[in-house]
This record gives C-alpha cells, sequence and structure tokens, in this order.
C-alpha cells in the first residue's frame, strides 16, 4: 500500500528563505515511484523516502543503464503552478531510453508522474517573481535498471523515479548580474560522432566533473566542448547547449550549432520558437567552426539549457596550444591507480587567449531579451501562445497520490 502524500498549502512554505534559495538538493515531502516488471508498467507510488532499494548487481550501478532528464515548475502571479513543456521532456528520455536499452514509458504514464511529484510538493515551488526571479521546482526524473544483471544482456526490472527540489540560479546570472566566462576543454572529449551525446545518459556527465571542477578553480564557471572528431567545431557547454548571436547583416541572427552529438535542449528549442516566431529573429542551424567565435562572427554567446536558463557568456578564453600528456615513469606515481591517470602539461609556447564577446564584463542587450521572454513565458508573464505550461488549469493539492 502506498502512503498517501500529504496535503501541502499552496502557498510556499515558510521554513525556507526564498531569498536564498542558491541551486542545490532540498529535502522535500517525497517523490514518486513506478516498476516495470513482467513486461509491463505498474502504478505510480509515493515515497516519503529519497532513497531507493536496489540490487547491487543491477545493470544501473554496472554498467550505467540509466538516464534521466531536466524540467522546471514554476509559480504563476496568480499562484498556479505549471510545469514547462514536459511533452519535450517525455519525448527526450524515450530516446535516451531506447538508447540505453531500457522500456519507453508511455506520455499518459511520464506526465501523470510528474503531476503527482509536484502536486505531493506543492509547498516547495518557490514564490512567484518576475522573470522568474523567485526560482523554479526542479523537477528530475530518473528511468534506471534496477534487476541484477550479470551478463550484458537487459534485465527485467526498471525503476522510474521523479524527485524534486526547489532551485534558484544556477550561475547566479540574468537581469544586471554580471555574464560568466567559459574555457575550451581541450584535454576531454564530451562525445564520440557516433556516441551517445544526443541522449541523457548519466555516463555522458561522470566524466566530466574532474575537468570541470579544475576549470572552476582557475575561475571558469563553464566549460564548453568543441567536436571530438576534428576539435573545429562547437558541440555544446558542459551543461547546456551553446547558442551564438550575429548582428553582422544588420538583422539580429541566433546561429544555432548543430552536430549528432549534441543534446536536443528543450530550452534551446524554446529559444529558437521564441527567435523565430516572437521576436522575428532570423535562425541558423548549421555546424559552427569554433574560428568563427575566435575571429568575432558573434556579437552574443549565451548557454541555454534547463539549469542555466539564458545564462550569458562574456568571455570564451582558449589554449593556443593543446595540452601535452605526460606519462609517468616507472615509480613517479604514488600507487598503481594513480599510474594510470593522465598528467597534462602545458605545451611549450603556449598562450590562453580570450575571446570578450560585447563588452566582455555584462549580458548583451540581445540575450538579456532573450533571457526576458523566455523566463516570461516560463512564469506565465506572457500570453502563452505556444502552449508550453501544462497543465492548462494547474497543479493542485488534490492531484497527488492518496492513501488506496
Amino acid at each position: 500500500m502506498a502512503a498517501a502524500a500529504p496535503r501541502p498549502a499552496t502557498a510556499p512554505t515558510p521554513s525556507i528563505d526564498w531569498s536564498k534559495l542558491g541551486f542545490g538538493d532540498r529535502p522535500v515531502h517525497g517523490q514518486v515511484v513506478v516498476t516495470h516488471k513482467d513486461g509491463k508498467w505498474g502504478e505510480p507510488e509515493w515515497s516519503t523516502s529519497p532513497y531507493l532499494h536496489i540490487h547491487s548487481a543491477s545493470a544501473a550501478l554496472n554498467y550505467g543503464q540509466q538516464c534521466f532528464e531536466g524540467i522546471k515548475a514554476f509559480r504563476t502571479k496568480s499562484g498556479s503552478v505549471h510545469i514547462f513543456r514536459p511533452h519535450a521532456n517525455a519525448h527526450r528520455i524515450n530516446l535516451s531510453a531506447q538508447t540505453a536499452s531500457m522500456p519507453t514509458i508511455p506520455l499518459p504514464l511520464f506526465l501523470d508522474a510528474l503531476r503527482k511529484a509536484v502536486a505531493g510538493n506543492l509547498d516547495y515551488v518557490p514564490p512567484y517573481g518576475p522573470n522568474a526571479s523567485g526560482g523554479a521546482l526542479y523537477i528530475r526524473p530518473l528511468l534506471l535498471a534496477t534487476g541484477p544483471s550479470l551478463i550484458l544482456d537487459p534485465p527485467k526490472e526498471f525503476t522510474f523515479v521523479v524527485w524534486v527540489t526547489p532551485v534558484g540560479s544556477l550561475y547566479g546570472t540574468g537581469g544586471n548580474l554580471p555574464a560568466i566566462d567559459a574555457f575550451v576543454l581541450d584535454t576531454f572529449d564530451r562525445s564520440a560522432p557516433m556516441g551517445t551525446g544526443h541522449t541523457k545518459l548519466g555516463g555522458n556527465y561522470a566524466p566530466v566533473f574532474g575537468p570541470t571542477a579544475a576549470a572552476k578553480k582557475r575561475g571558469f564557471p563553464i566549460t564548453l566542448h568543441l567536436d571530438s572528431a576534428e576539435h573545429t567545431y562547437i558541440d555544446e557547454f558542459s551543461t547546456s547547449n551553446a547558442i551564438g548571436i550575429s548582428t553582422s547583416t544588420g538583422a539580429t541572427r541566433l546561429i544555432v550549432p548543430e552536430s549528432p552529438s549534441i543534446l536536443r535542449s528543450v530550452t534551446k528549442l524554446s529559444v529558437v520558437d521564441i527567435a523565430s516566431k516572437h521576436l522575428g529573429w532570423a535562425v541558423e542551424r548549421r555546424p559552427v567552426k569554433f574560428s568563427e567565435l575566435a575571429e568575432g562572427s558573434f556579437a552574443e554567446f549565451f548557454a541555454a539549457g534547463t539549469a542555466a536558463g539564458v545564462t550569458p557568456v562574456r568571455s570564451v578564453s582558449y589554449n593556443t596550444k593543446k595540452p601535452v600528456r605526460k606519462e609517468l615513469a616507472q615509480g613517479e606515481a604514488a600507487d598503481a591507480a594513480e599510474q594510470a591517470l593522465p598528467i597534462w602539461e602545458e605545451a611549450p609556447g603556449n598562450e590562453i587567449k580570450k575571446i570578450e564577446l560585447g563588452d566582455g564584463q555584462t549580458a548583451g542587450p540581445l540575450s538579456r531579451q532573450m533571457w526576458v521572454e523566455l523566463t516570461s513565458f516560463q512564469c506565465g508573464d506572457r500570453e502563452d501562445i505556444f502552449g508550453w505550461l501544462w497543465p492548462k488549469e494547474g497543479i493542485v493539492a488534490e492531484d497527488a497520490i492518496t492513501a488506496k
């Protein structure tokens, strides 16, 4: 028997200082769990525990057979709560599931699980703020193989989880705050040309933790990846898609890098629709050489993603010569594990060049305009001409899972 979800108040809980929300995991009331067994999906159940009971031999733990999504729910000025574009995320998680040999999630089940997860934590949806300045409820749908599997065959049991947490801005940017600095990561390839970069598999992200942490220590909160085959074309940022803005022809053009290795960002799709159908900007979707950025073809550059939103990038720095990999001689390493780690040394004659966008300090006016438009649609300050806010009637406490 599933435990009854709490009947939370519609208003945000007073237990959180919403002005200091930040971006991180906070405890909430519970999560929604659905099991796939014997070839069929069960019913969504409510769990007040943030933990899962999982077999040590599960394919998720041993072989990385899992995928996830990132979605946000916003509170509008009238107090109603809606999820932003969940249908697009439903399509993408099923693409990831198929890639990783997992069962797809029927759209009605996906939406129902999201609705119930938000409804059971309704008082953790941050208060309304213009341009989503109040924050959002981050929704993490997670599909993983929980059944044991020693051989490389798909297991017989899978679990679909939807957990949530209230969040503020990932990079603390937007509005009148400064833009961020990026660094081109040239010691690690995010994905292979015919690999899994177009999907949201956990294995695409874990290897980036180390290089990203190293970049942050050097003052770069975000890293930019080039294509793995030639290191010539822009792929995406470590956390989000990369988008350029050009005004060289007198008209505003949105330049969207395209590659089979780039994740199909829902935020990027939204930005493209806003640009082409709402603002009247031209949109170019094509492979984009990094040299275009280096040579000043872009007036502005920004990151676009669920967590990042629209985050203006004020500079992109890069090595003029790729670091040299040093192989440790016998006895140099403290142990066998350290012996296997690559050690990168700066190449002789290397310079770190900095490409400045706009004034090199603040968010450019066009990136800021796009940020204003996107967040206005997300929190209901613009008429929902695209039908992006779901459900139309809003989510209420009565939508939560009740005791059977």
